[in-house]
């Protein structure tokens, strides 16, 4: 695959959707521009080519060290300011080829807990976790064959596994939002690998229907849903291997979904979230001098159009999620080396500025969120002797 695309392997059977990333608005609040000002404008495409390690800058992250997260391998995709603090969500490995479904929680970001998880609820790997309207709800997929999977939580400690239904045949979920008292995910059809785009509506979190889709959008490959308002936005990539437009639907119903107004720059969309002013999404594309990979912002104030922010700090940049937190915005991913990649952040007090972070070690941060004490707590892996590990990083409170 290019560098447009993310693989997931949700399971060894399948070919995960291209753009899987943090599905939840983890805060309400989100930076003014001004009375003044307006939303950041296009610029062009950077293409500075990094040498050296970048210096560090504020905010400094720090690499958890914690037992139940360094004694075991795997990942975590997801994590959620809620429950017992925050809540988070991955796989391991187990021997198998459906993988080990895993959930963590934390009261403050740096002791985790391993959730115990018996049955069919220990099978599968989760990618997204929400709170639903009645607790959490946690989403992603089992093989073989494929299929969507479902948990849900009361209070993020105890989890169950809803059971299996012909919605969730031959497709696996990577991602939800809560919308109009329900919730709304998406995912990946599968045959043997993503071959387009699932949509699923629930009002309780355990009953879900799949949504008829038009042949746009079900064209698409989309990893990544959010709600403004009473507007769904669902962003991805048109095109599963090469560059291409940047593949943004938004939709009042979850039914009908319209295709927005993207600039034309070739990228693949990986996170998307709303504020009070706009929404913003996040991708990655391919810088036009080097060919290396760089990442973008697109803003809109309504989902229905859409521009461009890039900067000198995103290259070779591979960002997976961003959150509005209470000082701004922040990015999380990793900074490309090669074959390699090193666990990065980006911050901005305004979406226009930004400065980059390379705490490393080698790895990524999958997502980001803000925990109850104000500190942001970015999830992940970290990669020791070709061995992944679930990781977690921990700023200062801004």
């Amino acid at each position: 695959m290019s560098a447009l695309v993310v693989g997931i392997a949700l399971a060894a059977c399948t070919s995960a959707p291209p753009l899987p990333g943090d599905a939840t608005t983890r805060s309400p609040q989100r930076p003014s521009y001004g009375a003044e000002a307006s939303p950041p404008t296009a610029t062009g495409a950077p293409s500075r080519i990094l040498t050296d390690a970048p210096a560090d800058g504020p905010p400094t992250w720090a690499v958890v060290a914690d037992r139940d997260l360094l004694t075991s391998q795997g990942e975590i995709r997801d994590v959620l300011a809620g429950g017992p603090g925050l809540i988070a969500v991955g796989s391991g490995t187990n021997g198998t080829e459906g993988g080990r479904a895993a959930i963590w929680t934390s009261p403050d970001g740096e002791d985790w807990d391993l959730v115990t998880l018996e049955g069919r609820a220990a099978r599968g790997r989760l990618t997204s976790v929400t709170a639903g309207p009645a607790g959490f709800v946690a989403v992603g997929g089992e093989c073989c064959p494929d299929r969507a999977a479902v948990w849900t939580s009361q209070d993020g400690l105890a989890w169950q596994r809803v059971g299996d239904q012909g919605s969730f045949d031959g497709a696996v979920m990577t991602s939800t939002t809560a919308w109009a008292g329900g919730l709304v995910a998406v995912g990946c059809v599968v045959d043997l690998e993503c071959t387009g785009t699932a949509v699923w509506t629930s009002s309780n979190g355990t009953d879900w229907s799949r949504v008829a889709l038009g042949r746009d959008i079900g064209a698409a490959y989309l990893g990544d849903i959010t709600a403004s308002g009473e507007v769904l936005v669902a962003v991805g990539t048109t095109d599963r291997d090469q560059p291409g437009p940047p593949a943004i639907f938004v939709s009042l119903d979850a039914q009908t979904w319209t295709r927005a107004d993207v600039p034309s720059v070739p990228m693949a969309l990986s996170s998307v979230t709303a504020g009070t002013d706009g929404i913003i999404a996040v991708g990655r594309s391919l810088d036009e001098l080097t060919g290396l990979p760089v990442s973008l912002v697109l803003t809109s104030p309504d989902g229905a159009a859409w521009a461009t922010v890039t900067s000198d700090e995103f290259a070779r940049a591979d960002v997976e999620d961003i959150l509005v937190g209470p000082a701004g915005y922040v990015m999380s991913g990793r900074l490309k080396r090669g074959e390699a990649g090193i666990a990065a952040a980006w911050h901005s007090p305004d979406g226009r500025t930004w400065s980059r972070v390379v705490p490393g070690p080698e790895g990524a941060m999958r997502a980001v969120a803000v925990a109850p004490d104000g500190r942001l707590v970015a999830v992940g892996h970290v990669t020791e002797d070709e061995r992944s590990m679930p990781g977690v990083w921990i700023s200062p409170a801004e």
